[in-house]
């Protein structure tokens, strides 16, 4: 079960007079917008739909899977007012459906304003409701249409991450640091992923929680290193180690209610909050893939441009996994645009005019595995960093994206194809046969129509593994690349590096290239793909001056 949108009016910054939809992703949503127009809002709104009761299952800090409203909307005294309304659209999927829904799938919430337990008193007279600072607002959900009449919220697990997350424990001395029970496996799964964001080369010893007296609501994740302990940990390696606790947290649910899990929610409040740009991209990819397997869904606002890039590569109007909630004010109108182009996001948040054109969406750019995209993102950030595309993830041979490009050539109108250096061997009328009726051509064969664009190929002419394996055997262990950072934290040298003891037996030889590269963490790979671009006198020159002429040509159709 997931939320496919939410219908918000009346309610603090949505107008009264017309309904504000927010689509939601299947799998990952980002809210992102100017301050002030309504984005912490809607998590209240999401938040307010369910909870589990704690004899169900608990988050791994031992916090029950509930979102209180009042952690992110605190009564405004004299402005918030009763008769707000919102609709939460909830769709079924394979999981199934939690029970008290009404069967049209809408669940509605009216806004109202309760009397706290202990009113005000003032000159010997309760308060005016609205006057009481002490009074609660609350979302109340609607009895009708729903199977078995209720207000009560769904049972169905929720968790909210708001800014108390960053309350810094160095500034306070009234915390308290415990060891986590995690079992093993999530105990891996953190640490790997935790040194993989961070890029921290250091082993993870154990994870601690960490609560203060000064903010309550506040429980961090400190790891533990050889060289400091949890309450050591930054603000960034704090707020880090919450998030991914909370996405295993929704992993242990799963595997504790087993065929009675129904999915749930992660909101998240700044998500980018003290991380560097990169680990804002690579937290991304991680919730992504997390929540995708598992089953639940990640809605957050945010204002990093990095990270609304890295997200808008994978948006697509065919992608319901994945959204962009844009929100903006004109006058007194709230408009929410669903995966805007990146160009007309930094124009907004830049307080810029829009330049002419530039609101289309940036080219896609389909290649045939991660380790190409990864020598096209390096040559890019090199020679061409200012032309923006989108990188669909997935892995094709380059036989099956050339007949994706044939038998879909009106649906890639906006788009290019680079295929990897051996691919170039190729017969040129075997590639010309496949793309006998698409806009793409062999880069030997003239462009005779407007929209006409050449397919291109990664520079080299044998498969990157293969060229690289064979750089860096040759260079040897004195190879300056062993002095790169990434390679020190990984304590890779020559030995280490061409070390193929356990490649298992019986692989064909392009086979055995791959997997010796496919062996080395992410921050190696691309260090050596760098170091390989710079110094191996790779010819980036023609690759550069072809993929200039041919992202004009799709610009057109973007």
């Amino acid at each position: 079960m997931h939320i496919e949108n939410v219908q918000i009016k009346g309610i603090r910054a949505f107008p009264t007079e017309n309904d504000v939809k927010v689509e939601l992703g299947n799998v990952f949503t980002a809210i992102a917008g100017l301050n002030g127009t309504g984005k912490s809002t809607v998590l209240a709104v999401l938040g307010n739909v369910g909870n589990l009761h704690k004899k169900h299952a608990s988050h791994l800090n031992g916090d029950p899977f509930r979102t209180e409203l009042s952690e992110i909307l605190k009564y405004d005294v004299g402005y918030d007012d009763s008769g707000g309304k919102a609709i939460v659209q909830f769709a079924d999927d394979s999981s199934g459906m939690v029970d008290n829904i009404p069967p049209s799938g809408y669940l509605s919430f009216r806004s109202s304003i309760h009397s706290a337990n202990n009113p005000t008193i003032k000159n010997g007279k309760k308060l005016d409701l609205r006057l009481d600072p002490r009074s609660r607002f609350r979302l109340i959900p609607q009895k009708k249409e729903r199977p078995i009449p209720s207000e009560a919220k769904l049972d169905w697990p929720t968790y909210y991450l708001g800014l108390s997350r960053l309350f810094p424990v160095g500034e306070t001395e009234d915390y308290s640091a415990i060891k986590t029970n995690l079992n093993e496996e999530t105990y891996k799964v953190y640490s790997e992923k935790y040194r993989k964001i961070l890029n921290i080369g250091q082993d993870v010893k154990n994870v601690g929680l960490i609560t203060s007296a000064s903010a309550a609501r506040k429980k961090g994740s400190g790891v533990t290193t050889s060289s400091y302990g949890a309450v050591s940990n930054s603000a960034g390696q704090d707020n880090l180690g919450q998030i991914i606790l909370a996405a295993l947290s929704f992993k242990n649910l799963k595997e504790s209610l087993g065929d009675r899990f129904r999915g749930g929610l992660l909101l998240i409040d700044e998500i980018e909050a003290t991380l560097h740009p990169v680990a804002q991209t690579r937290l991304f990819d991680f919730l992504y893939e997390t929540a995708k397997e598992v089953g639940f869904q990640v809605v957050c606002t945010t204002h990093s441009l990095s990270l609304l890039e890295r997200i808008s590569e994978v948006t697509h109007p065919k992608n319901d996994t994945v959204k962009i909630a844009y929100f903006r004010r004109t006058g007194s109108e709230l408009e929410v645009v669903t995966n805007p182009s990146m160009a007309a996001i930094e124009a907004d948040m830049n307080n810029q005019i829009l330049a002419p054109g530039a609101a289309s969406a940036y080219p896609r750019v389909f290649m045939e595995d991660d380790v190409a995209r990864l020598v096209f993102r390096c040559i890019q950030q090199e020679r061409f960093s200012d032309l923006q595309v989108r990188l669909p993830e997935g892995n094709l041979g380059w036989s099956s994206i050339l007949m994706m490009a044939n038998e879909f050539s009106a649906e890639l109108s906006g788009a290019l194809i680079v295929l990897d250096p051996d691919v170039s061997a190729e017969p040129e009328n075997l590639i010309t046969e496949k793309l006998s009726k698409s806009v793409f051509r062999h880069p030997k064969n003239e462009l005779q129509r407007a929209e006409d664009r050449s397919i291109l190929f990664l520079p080299g002419d044998r498969p990157v593994e293969e060229m690289l394996f064979n750089y860096f055997n040759k260079e040897g262990e004195f190879c300056e690349v062993y002095k790169l950072e990434a390679l020190r934290a990984y304590q890779v040298n020559y030995y280490t590096l061409m070390n193929c003891d356990k490649m298992p037996k019986n692989l064909s030889q392009k086979k055995q290239y791959k997997w010796w590269f496919d062996m080395k963490p992410s921050e190696v790979q691309e260090a050596l793909v760098r170091f390989w671009l710079l110094n191996a006198n790779i010819e980036l020159g023609e690759f550069e001056e072809a993929f200039r002429k041919n992202y004009q040509i799709v610009s057109r159709f973007t």
